[in-house]
């Protein structure tokens, strides 16, 4: 079993929880007050309609790079490139209007866990 890393985040109103398998990290996030879905929208009819996620998260190693690559294809953003105390990142959408939030490590999460 994999024990979770628990994280608050009060500036976002949310709990996060880090889970790692080997290299690979899945960050979980739970709101402090979540909006109730409108009507109809918890019927499985209506959600297998709606496009995509809320928020994914994908690491590269050059974040640098990677935001000038999507800069160039015309992406929206809705940050800078913020510096953390273990990574790098920015959110961007991608053209269905997902939070993409783009990670650089600064440190080996194997260290932080």
């Amino acid at each position: 079993m994999v024990s979770p890393e628990l994280r608050d985040k009060p500036a976002l109103g949310v709990r996060a929880a880090l889970l790692q398998l080997g290299a690979n990290l899945l960050e979980v996030f739970e709101p402090y007050d979540s909006l109730p879905l409108p009507d109809g929208e918890d019927a499985l009819e209506s959600s297998l309609r709606r496009l995509g996620t809320k928020h994914m998260a994908i690491t590269v190693p050059d974040i640098d790079q990677a935001r000038a690559h999507l800069e160039s294809v015309g992406a929206e953003f809705d940050t800078e490139v913020v510096t953390g105390s273990t990574s790098r990142f920015f959110f961007c959408k991608d053209p269905d209007g997902i939070l993409i939030e783009v990670i650089q490590r600064v440190c080996s999460w194997e260290r932080r866990l």
